[in-house]
């Protein structure tokens, strides 16, 4: 569990980076990649990831990047409690809106120019440095800061046209029919067998596609479905 009162940042490079599960987070997310050749696996969708590409992740979405073999790897990514900036909220301006629009057909990818990426990449850092310093005033900087990138990436998901990629369009074109009976149905009684059945596609190669297509097994995905379900009932206070 993320136990952050404000949030951190990271700036990492790697050659050899494994993500072997999906994971998620208790707080908010923005991530920056540095490189390309990267696949990003947010909940049933896949990205195809390149320098300048910008992610947001609500505390609901599932994730999983794979970084193919001696790939340079490199990234910034910040995590931060939605209630450290409350008080910077207006009665016009929600500086968290974007994370909370996340549903439907939303893409989480958005990409920018080379400019615009040295620009970010200077208010991650001043973030980054801020979040070590002990200076008088520094908490109202750290908000501020926070704030500035906040409302950058807002106006970026609201102006900025959806980046949508999937891997192959042949095999999401037949795998979209059983996420979307899944996302209908997974609370039911549901097994390769029946699915394979119902869609009249062997179980092995269903298995295969729908694996290449979302990172997912269908039990995994299945499975990750009723805990996002879970998650959101909880936020709810509605017993599960």
């Amino acid at each position: 569990m993320d136990n952050i009162l404000d949030y951190t940042l990271e700036h990492k490079i790697s050659t050899n980076c494994t993500m072997e599960k999906f994971h998620f987070h208790e707080l908010y997310q923005i991530y920056l990649s540095l490189s390309d050749g990267i696949n990003f696996f947010v909940n049933d969708m896949m990205y195809e990831v390149e320098k300048g590409d910008i992610f947001i992740f609500s505390p609901l979405d599932l994730h999983k990047v794979v970084v193919p073999p001696n790939i340079y790897y490199e990234r910034f990514t910040l995590l931060f409690n939605s209630s450290f900036i409350t008080n910077m909220n207006t009665e016009e301006t929600d500086l968290t809106a974007c994370f909370r629009n996340i549903k439907g057909d939303f893409s989480h990818k958005r990409h920018v120019k080379d400019e615009d990426c040295l620009a970010i990449m200077n208010l991650l850092e001043k973030a980054g440095n801020l979040s070590f310093s002990h200076q008088y005033g520094n908490d109202i900087y750290k908000k501020i800061v926070l704030s500035e990138i906040l409302i950058y990436i807002n106006l970026l998901y609201k102006t900025n046209k959806t980046h949508q990629f999937l891997c192959n369009k042949n095999t999401s074109i037949k795998v979209s029919p059983v996420i979307e009976y899944i996302n209908l149905h997974y609370t039911e009684n549901l097994s390769l067998d029946i699915l394979s059945e119902k869609f009249f596609i062997s179980k092995y190669y269903m298995e295969n596609i729908f694996k290449s297509t979302t990172g997912f097994t269908i039990n995994e995905y299945i499975i990750h479905k009723k805990i996002i379900k879970a998650r959101e009932l909880l936020r709810e206070n509605i017993q599960v």
